[in-house]
């Protein structure tokens, strides 16, 4: 059941999952960040990813963790999880379609 809780801190990776380790994951957002700002072909999906990763980012260094306050069953997230999630859906079925042979509009 999807619920709207109150705040939820996390500290790990995904999902509460991963414990303490924000200054591991500050750094490697701060990485896959550069690269998608180094990127000429900014698409839809990679906009998606790079504005939640950085408004996770932003929660990290500032309150030392990911607030997360949408509850499904067991797991925690916020938007910034849909958005990276979604982004990355997105690449996945360009990707399909690629391999089908279907060359249409980059997502």
């Amino acid at each position: 059941a999807l619920t709207f809780k109150p705040v939820a801190y996390n500290q790990g990776v995904a999902f509460g999952l991963g414990g303490e380790i924000s200054w591991l994951v500050v750094g490697g957002t701060l990485v896959l960040l550069g690269i998608f700002l180094i990127r000429s072909d900014a698409r839809f999906s990679y906009l998606l990813i790079f504005s939640g990763g950085l408004s996770n980012l932003i929660d990290r260094i500032f309150r030392g963790a990911v607030v997360d306050y949408v509850r499904v069953w067991s797991l925690w997230f916020n938007l910034a999880d849909v958005m990276i999630d979604g982004g990355i859906t997105l690449i996945i079925l360009e990707s399909l379609g690629r391999a089908k042979g279907d060359r249409g509009d980059r997502v």
